[in-house]
């Protein structure tokens, strides 16, 4: 029944997507909706509140609460000034137990390894670190930092906040590559540097999603780089500040690229 509710949900946000009213008042409906059926399948866990976070979680994921929390806290604060929004609400973080219950939550098959979080609608879905870091449970507070999804995602939940659902996918992603390596000194598969050198922005944006996708996330994060290079830092703030006025994401970035 819960993963009927839930369906249901995304239909219904997809339905608002396709009609091509995404944006303002309907966005944030079928965004609500969606929020809350997934906070509904998981009424059973506990739920502890942060500065900027409530934490939602099962047995046994207890012991990282406050690693979660605290990580959180600080990359709201760093944000707020990349997108320069002072008033954000809490974000809700559901934490999974393990990869099972993840990949059930976010509808994936079991065979496919399932990301370590997952942002949408409002919601960030994450592995308990236990999993993550079984056998280095030693290093877990460190590698967290560095090597875990909360900086990935809360520029999702930020970039989905201030636009308001007007953004790209393949843009999404790039932002939120860019911020993880500029803030943590992650960098996502060096190994395939210059990627992007030729592919262009009307292929991305047609074929991000049936590329490979470790080739796509490359491309997506060297693209946004390029512009921090030409332009600086704050050419990323003027495009979200673009997109907040429903801007196509297309028209903006002829100025920058």
């Amino acid at each position: 029944m819960k993963k009927i509710k839930l369906l249901l949900a995304f239909l219904a946000l997809a339905l608002i997507i396709w009609s091509g009213v995404e944006k303002g008042v309907f966005y944030k409906t079928g965004r609500k909706i969606i929020r809350y059926n997934m906070l509904n399948s998981v009424s059973e866990y506990s739920k502890k509140s942060f500065y900027h976070s409530d934490i939602y979680y099962g047995k046994g994921s207890e012991d990282y609460i406050g690693l979660i929390g605290t990580n959180t806290d600080y990359f709201f604060s760093v944000y707020k000034k990349e997108f320069n929004m002072e008033d954000m609400e809490k974000v809700s973080i559901i934490l999974y137990p393990d990869e099972y219950a993840l990949s059930d939550a976010i509808g994936i098959d079991y065979s496919k390894k399932p990301p370590l979080g997952v942002y949408y609608a409002g919601i960030i879905s994450l592995m308990s670190p236990e999993t993550v870091f079984k056998g280095k449970e030693a290093y877990i507070k460190d590698d967290f930092l560095k090597n875990g999804p909360i900086a990935h995602e809360i520029a999702h939940y930020f970039l989905d906040t201030k636009t308001g659902g007007n953004y790209e996918a393949w843009f999404s992603e790039g932002v939120a590559l860019y911020y993880e390596y500029k803030y943590t000194g992650f960098e996502w598969r060096k190994d395939l540097k210059g990627a992007a050198e030729n592919i262009d922005i009307t292929k991305i944006n047609r074929e991000f999603k049936e590329m490979d996708q470790a080739l796509a996330y490359r491309c997506a994060f060297e693209i946004v780089l390029d512009i921090t290079y030409r332009h600086g830092d704050s050419a990323l703030g003027e495009i979200f500040d673009g997109l907040e006025k429903g801007e196509s994401l297309k028209s903006i970035l002829k100025a920058y690229l």
